[in-house]
């Protein structure tokens, strides 16, 4: 596809890694360009160069030259659709500048990413099982993905972001009142969808229930948690982890933690530093997940178990896990409090996602 209104991806050298995000974010051909002022083409900003630079220790604050590209591939303009695509698909590319016979940028032609085809389509599986007992008394009546925000349940805003970013293809694995959730989407038709379900006659873990699937070996799974509100790009995501060829990749916060003493560091008895008060940095599980239909049989059979000690065991068995960093809103909606959290940032976070 090509488009010549390019000025909505373009943003300047000063500006943060935090504003090309939101280009990309909010604009279907995930591209941010640099451009100075007469839109001379400086470089590019894609999702997985920011994800690199926050793996790399980076913040959103920062500049985006940490993040820049700056010898991004191009064309020129009025070539036929078909001589892009052909670029693209050769060099496995799903954005390509075009220029004038000035340098100066004047459309960009770009590609849906491959998953999106028939092929090996994504399974997007949603862990909707839980009892909730934290959110007591809403769970007395419903189960916890079906508490509500902003006027519909928790799942039903869930499974429509997934749809906005592509996916159309789900798997609800249900326990605790079921039949309020098989209720609420039948087969999905209402959602223009595919919905079936997963049903857990005990209690399975975050992973447990994927061994009642039965999915192609080279199919991706995208797994998530039914009871989190997050600006996550789930395309974004999925891309990273088929255009690396991943065997599983998983969504990771920078979560940060201040101790409140003084930090001695010894050396046989002798002190070598006195840090004050430091703040230690982690990467901590965001409850996202992407597995292919191959690390399925690492899965004990009908048996409680949890995505970590899947991780865990591919990774022990050389497989392919790759970590995808999250600068976007994440709230885990545990406990009434962090409900109420939700609820009050949810119009904020619904206003800033792309609209397809």
């Amino acid at each position: 596809m090509i488009r010549t209104d390019v000025k909505r991806l373009f943003v300047d050298i000063k500006d943060s890694i935090a504003d090309a995000a939101k280009v990309i974010q909010t604009q279907p051909e995930k591209i941010a360009l640099v451009v100075d002022e007469e839109n001379n083409l400086l470089g590019s900003v894609t999702d997985a160069l920011i994800r690199t630079a926050l793996l790399a220790g980076r913040a959103v604050s920062d500049p985006l030259s940490f993040c820049m590209y700056e010898t991004p591939d191009f064309d020129f303009i009025d070539r036929p659709e078909d001589h892009y695509r052909n670029i693209m698909e050769e060099y496995k590319i799903y954005q390509l500048p075009l220029m004038d016979q000035d340098n100066k940028i004047k459309g960009i032609a770009y590609l849906e990413p491959e998953w999106k085809g028939d092929k090996h389509h994504p399974l997007v599986v949603i862990m909707a099982g839980g009892l909730g007992t934290r959110l007591s008394p809403l769970t007395d009546s419903i189960p916890k993905p079906m508490v509500e925000i902003s006027g519909k349940p928790l799942l039903e805003h869930i499974i429509m972001r997934f749809k906005s970013c592509g996916f159309r293809e789900f798997s609800l694995s249900v326990n605790y009142m079921a039949d309020v959730i098989e209720n609420h989407f039948g087969d999905g038709s209402k959602y223009g969808i595919k919905v079936d379900y997963i049903h857990e006659e005990k209690r399975m873990g975050t992973a447990g229930s994927l061994s009642l699937i039965n999915v192609d070996s080279e199919r991706p799974i995208f797994v998530t948690n039914g009871d989190v509100v997050t600006g996550l790009d789930y395309e974004a995501m999925m891309t990273f982890h088929t255009k690396r060829k991943g065997d599983a990749t998983i969504g990771v916060n920078t979560y940060a933690q201040q101790i409140q003493y003084g930090v001695v560091s010894l050396e046989h008895h002798k002190v070598t530093k006195i840090e004050e008060k430091p703040i230690h940095k982690f990467l901590a599980n965001s409850g996202n997940y992407i597995v292919q239909g191959k690390c399925l049989p690492y899965l004990p059979q009908n048996e409680f178990f949890d995505m970590p000690n899947l991780l865990n065991l591919l990774a022990q068995n050389n497989k392919h896990v790759m970590a995808y960093p999250l600068h976007e809103y994440w709230q885990d909606v545990g406990n009434l409090r962090d409900l109420e959290k939700a609820r009050k940032s949810f119009s904020d976070l619904q206003s800033s996602l792309v609209k397809k």
